[in-house]
């Protein structure tokens, strides 16, 4: 087994890790319903082998606390590539500067309203029929690439996202971390 999902019923975190510790090649976790409790022992799960952790519960973002918390718990100090979905955009710079481990991040951010390439396209048929550059449309894009180092790839996710998840309109931003020459 490489990859695992477990969902919190709240009472399972004894019976979560005994599996963990039985699944010693196992890189992937994902937690869809971490924080629909409330109650962050999932957080508390260790697995030497775990590198990637998905956070995508459908109906939450996770706020400046839950962040916190996870970045300061064993799966987020050792995680290397976090799926999450976020309440603000200053939590993922957070999550970027805590998580020192942190080589891809895939967000999704409560309050970003980016439109996809259709939406650009009726925007440049407004104007002189020329498509408005990704840095004109996407502040959000824009408001990350002026606060993180050049060592930082940002990209918008394809609108096809290689996912099973319903993103429900939201275009999830990818970064790149290069640690070879980070800070």
């Amino acid at each position: 087994m490489t990859a695992l999902t477990i969902l919190n019923d709240g009472h399972n975190h004894a019976h979560g890790q005994a599996i963990l510790e039985r699944a010693l090649h196992l890189y992937s976790l994902s937690l869809p319903q971490y924080a629909s409790s409330r109650e962050v022992v999932t957080l508390e799960y260790t697995s030497p082998s775990i590198y990637r952790l998905e956070l995508m519960e459908k109906e939450h973002f996770s706020d400046a606390q839950e962040c916190f918390m996870l970045s300061h718990s064993p799966l987020g100090i050792q995680c290397q590539i976090l799926l999450i979905k976020v309440a603000d955009r200053t939590d993922v710079i957070d999550l970027l500067n805590t998580m020192t481990n942190l080589r891809k991040l895939t967000v999704i951010c409560e309050h970003d309203t980016w439109k996809d390439a259709d939406d650009l396209w009726l925007l440049s048929c407004s104007s002189d029929n020329e498509q408005p550059s990704l840095s004109e449309v996407d502040e959000f894009l824009d408001w990350f690439k002026h606060r993180l180092p050049s060592t930082y790839t940002i990209i918008r996710a394809p609108k096809k996202f290689n996912y099973d998840l319903t993103f429900d309109g939201f275009h999830p931003i990818q970064f790149w971390i290069d640690s070879k020459m980070s800070p």
